[in-house]
C-alpha cells in the first residue's frame, strides 16, 4: 500500500467506508451512464471547488476522474438508486500517488435553473497526512 508514506494504510474509520462500499448493492435503476458534477469540498476549515467525470454502466458501477486542490484523483464506485426513488446511495474511492480516499453519501435528482439536475452529498474519509475527512 503506496499510502503507508502518509502514516500508515486507511484508519478503521475509513476501512468502515470501503467496507460499506463493498457492501453497497449496485443498482442503476435511473439509466445514469454519464456525469459531469461541478461543486465544493470541505476539509480543515477550508472550501475549495471540485469536480467529478464518472461513467456509470448500466448495472450501477462507475469510473472517472476527480479534479481539486490535490489535482487529478482516479476514481471507482458503485450507485445504488432504484426506479422511481427520489434518493439513492453512492460510494466511491478516489486514488492518487500516495493517498487513498474513501467516500459515502446519497445521491439525488432535483430541478435547478429548469434543468433535471444530480446532486451528491457526502462524507469521506483520506489517509493523508494519517486521516483526513471532509464533506
Amino acid at each position: 500500500n503506496s499510502a503507508a508514506s502518509f502514516g500508515g494504510g486507511p484508519s478503521p474509520a475509513q476501512q468502515h467506508l470501503l467496507a460499506e462500499r463493498f457492501g453497497l448493492m449496485n443498482r442503476n435503476g435511473v439509466g445514469l451512464s454519464f456525469l459531469d458534477l461541478v461543486g465544493t469540498y470541505t476539509e480543515m476549515f477550508q472550501t475549495l471547488d471540485t469536480s467529478y467525470t464518472l461513467h456509470i454502466s448500466p448495472e450501477g458501477e462507475f469510473t472517472g476522474t476527480c479534479t481539486d486542490a490535490d489535482g487529478i484523483q482516479q476514481i471507482v464506485g458503485k450507485i445504488n438508486w432504484t426506479a422511481g426513488q427520489r434518493t439513492g446511495q453512492i460510494a466511491w474511492q478516489e486514488t492518487r500517488p500516495g493517498v487513498q480516499t474513501d467516500a459515502l453519501g446519497e445521491i439525488s435528482q432535483g430541478v435547478w435553473g429548469g434543468q433535471t439536475v444530480v446532486y451528491v452529498n457526502a462524507e469521506y474519509i483520506s489517509t493523508y497526512n494519517g486521516e483526513t475527512r471532509g464533506t
